[in-house]
C-alpha cells in the first residue's frame, strides 16, 4: 500500500499518483525479504495487469499511474540507479527538500533521469538530464 493516493483532475483528465515516503529504513534491494525494488516490481505488475483501472473506476478513465517517491538526499542516487536499470517509467523521485518548492513543480526525476513535474511533463519543455553513475550491481541469489 502507498503512503498516500492522490487523484489530480484537470478538465476532463484525471491522473493517479501513488505517493511513497522513504525514510531510509528499508533496503533498496534485497535477495531475501522486503525491499523498495520489490515494491516497485509489485507496482509494475499492478500496472501491467490494469487492475488500477478497476480499483479507481470511480475516477473515470485512467491511462496509467505514477509512483512518486520522496527519499532522503543520501538515497537519491541509489534509487535513481535502480529505476533507470529496471526502466520503471512510471516512477518519479525527489527529496523532501525539493518538495518544499511544491509537489506539482518540476522537482521529480524520471526513469531516464529527466527533470519533470508530478505528471511526468518536462520542465518548460526542456529535457534537463540528471547524471547518474553506473547501475547498481546485481547480487546472485
Amino acid at each position: 500500500l502507498p503512503d498516500a493516493t492522490i487523484l489530480i483532475t484537470k478538465a476532463e483528465r484525471t491522473a493517479l499518483v501513488f505517493l511513497e515516503i522513504d525514510l531510509g529504513t528499508e533496503p533498496v534491494t534485497s535477495t531475501a525479504g522486503y525491499s523498495l525494488a520489490g515494491k516497485l516490481r509489485s507496482y509494475a505488475a499492478y500496472f501491467d495487469a490494469g487492475a488500477y483501472q478497476q480499483d479507481f473506476s470511480f475516477a473515470g478513465i485512467l491511462r496509467g499511474f505514477r509512483v512518486a517517491i520522496v527519499v532522503p538526499t543520501g538515497r537519491l542516487r541509489q534509487l535513481q540507479q535502480l529505476v533507470t536499470a529496471e526502466q520503471h517509467d512510471f516512477v518519479l523521485i525527489t527529496t523532501a527538500a525539493q518538495v518544499k518548492q511544491g509537489f506539482h513543480q518540476p522537482i521529480w526525476v524520471n526513469h531516464d533521469n529527466t527533470i519533470v513535474d508530478v505528471l511526468g511533463r518536462p520542465r518548460d519543455g526542456v529535457h534537463d538530464v540528471v547524471q547518474v553513475a553506473s547501475p547498481i550491481p546485481r547480487r546472485n541469489a
